[in-house]
């Protein structure tokens, strides 16, 4: 139905669906397994495993793809990054229900051999049983259900463990990439010349040369370097002071303490720039790691206000340099000639202001071809005629022949005034945007959240008329997450009525959603096991986990609903429903658990926080599977009171199976 390109992303979405695309399968054959020993057929055991499954399976299937529709279909630069995976997963589920409920039953009755109880038990053909282990567990899920509330205890006090250490947890939106190249640029004072630049670019070039384990560094000029990144997109185009490229390492594990060693020794060398080395960052690009908006009407109370914040920000903890918009702009030299005087040396006001144009600006003289490509020619006087103000005002103009000149200096006031190049506007209105940048590998929201304390310090206000936005790392996130919230809220609540729909009943699908809702604070424990920060890849581990973390108590509650004695208080039936189950849940775990351990071990910081967070809700969610749903599940049945309000109304006591029947 779709095509895309295969990328990284498709390809991570695929491993991520590694241990999800069999368990289905493993369901399926476990259950057909278990009605083959009861005494069926083939043919019949296919008929009640799928008789059974299919309904539980649907709704977990469902649940699952529900859950990473708002990561396929997330709007924002944050949704074209990392939508592919919602969509390799979504189809991974699905296709595994359609093999699971037609493809896997026939290869089992056809793989099926004859069964012969009198043969001795092999663990190869049989599997490994342990009958301590059994029996341990038989008599651990026996006092959960006869003391309903020791399982809600087992279930919550891990879920409130780790929402508790989410709030330890250092949040950042997408972490750096470990590559064996990082980013430089520099920035020179608008008075700077190309020849500035040239000079800067060659020096430090060699200073970075000179490094061990440094190959190569490439750098352009007043306009963007080459985008050897997908996200590495800047608009300084045409700015002579610019100065950025990239440095090619030999490998990508020198890279964090390179990058953060040069930035000090650029920042020392080179005082009369802003010296920037950064690494690649993954996610939507963004202008700086800290970044906002002052807006207003007034250039200069713009100007002012910038300042004031600029100064704050520099003196944070963390910040190496600051920018204002407002603050690009060159001086200009502002003639305010008299057109009297003008007039009477024989000049108009026009050609004036044409010839002193061609005096400083030069004059354009055609075009030559190097290569394939046109390189305009402009024809330019000597630097000694234009290098200072006493030259443009010593400047003689007038066309009468046979005469001198009259100086420009007659003509009227010359003057040499700060002028702003570029009025930033947001939604029509100016604006100055201020950009602090950090040190290499700092996390920004400690930073920003320590600057704007600073700012309460010092009781900086902004005058009626004026706001300040947030803009940077910090709105790319806050987008993120209300794209990504903006579509999960609906879906969970198609999600809620597709389970209803399942098991017929709004209780148990109050029960499923509790229990993908309980997943997510065991995901932020696994986080917090791996010592990563909390950002927006976790964030979209705990949203998918919601969908995934359920399956298991879906096939739990579909068993114990559809047995007879288990809807009577049966606590035994209901234990037994629950040993039958466990061998379905564990081996789905450790599945989906094994499904993200090429992802752990390669230690990639980008995909840890999200492969992290839904394995350890995977394995959280099996306990929530075995004892929490069944402990909640006997207390909604509400058998106990129903018989209690029967001895107290004088009807006696019923048979579980007369009660269920009646």
């Amino acid at each position: 139905f779709f095509s895309f390109p295969l990328h990284q992303m498709s390809v991570t979405g695929l491993v991520i669906s590694l241990g999800l695309l069999i368990d289905n399968a493993i369901v399926v054959v476990d259950e057909y397994d278990q009605e083959r020993d009861g005494g069926l057929t083939i043919v019949q055991a296919i008929e009640a495993a799928l008789h059974k499954l299919f309904g539980p399976l649907f709704a977990s299937t469902l649940t699952t793809a529900l859950a990473f529709a708002p990561i396929a279909f997330m709007p924002g630069g944050a949704g074209e990054f990392i939508g592919m995976i919602g969509l390799s997963v979504i189809f991974a589920v699905i296709g595994s229900f359609a093999i699971s409920m037609t493809i896997i039953p026939a290869f089992a009755g056809w793989l099926d051999g004859s069964r012969d109880p009198s043969k001795p038990h092999r663990f190869w053909r049989n599997g490994l049983k342990f009958s301590w282990l059994t029996d341990g567990y038989r008599w651990s899920v026996e006092r959960v259900l006869r003391n309903p509330v020791l399982g809600i205890l087992l279930g919550v006090a891990p879920v409130m463990a780790g929402f508790m250490l989410a709030g330890t947890l250092p949040t950042q939106f997408f972490p750096q990439t470990e590559r064996d190249q990082f980013q430089i640029e520099a920035i020179l004072s608008p008075q700077a010349t190309i020849d500035d630049a040239i000079e800067l670019a060659d020096r430090s070039t060699e200073l970075i040369l000179d490094l061990p384990g440094v190959t190569g560094v490439h750098m352009t000029i007043g306009e963007p370097g080459p985008r050897v990144y997908y996200n590495a997109i800047n608009n300084t185009e045409g700015y002579v002071g610019f100065v950025s490229g990239f440095v090619q390492l030999e490998d990508s594990k020198s890279s964090r303490g390179m990058v953060s060693g040069l930035q000090d020794q650029l920042r020392r060398d080179f005082p009369e720039a802003q010296f920037l080395a950064t690494p690649f960052e993954q996610g939507p690009p963004a202008p700086a790691p800290i970044a906002f908006f002052i807006r207003g009407d007034s250039l200069s109370t713009l100007h002012s206000l910038g300042q004031d914040a600029r100064r704050i920000l520099s003196e944070t903890p963390g910040v190496t340099y600051t920018r204002a918009n407002l603050e690009l702009g060159a001086p200009v030299v502002t003639i305010r000639a008299d057109e009297i005087s003008a007039g009477l040396s024989g000049e108009r006001l026009t050609e004036l202001a044409s010839g002193i144009r061609a005096e400083l600006e030069g004059v354009p003289a055609g075009s030559i071809l190097e290569g394939v490509e046109e390189v305009p020619v402009r024809v330019i006087a000597n630097d000694e005629r234009r290098s200072s103000l006493s030259d443009l005002r010593s400047k003689t103009i007038g066309n009468t022949p046979g005469q001198a000149g009259a100086p420009l200096s007659s003509l009227g006031e010359i003057t040499l005034d700060p002028q702003t190049a570029v009025i930033t506007r947001l939604d029509g209105e100016r604006v100055n945007e201020i950009f602090g940048f950090i040190e290499p590998y700092a996390l920004p929201d400690p930073i920003f959240a320590n600057y704007q304390a600073r700012l309460d310090e010092a009781n900086f206000a902004l005058p009626p008329g004026y706001d300040l936005i947030i803009g940077g790392q910090a709105s790319n996130s806050s987008d993120a997450i209300a794209n990504l919230l903006g579509l999960a809220v609906p879906l969970i609540l198609v999600m809620a009525g597709a389970v209803a729909l399942v098991f017929n009943s709004f209780r148990m699908s109050l029960l499923i959603l509790s229990v993908g809702g309980m997943s997510m604070g065991l995901a932020f424990a696994g986080v917090w096991m791996f010592n990563l920060p909390l950002g927006f890849n976790a964030i979209v581990g705990a949203l998918g986990l919601l969908g995934i973390a359920i399956n298991g108590s879906i096939v739990v509650l579909s068993l114990l609903q559809t047995n007879r004695a288990c809807m009577a208080d049966d606590v035994i039936a209901q234990r037994e429903t629950v040993v039958a189950a466990t061998r379905h849940i564990v081996a789905t775990t450790l599945t989906t658990m094994g499904g993200f351990v090429p992802i752990i071990l390669t230690g990639d910081v980008f995909w840890m926080p999200l492969a992290t967070a839904i394995a350890g809700g995977v394995a959280g969610s099996a306990i929530l599977a075995l004892y929490f749903t069944p402990a909640v599940f006997r207390i909604m049945t509400m058998k106990p009171l129903r018989r209690f309000i029967r001895l107290v109304s004088g009807r006696g006591w019923a048979h579980p199976q007369a009660e269920f029947a009646e």
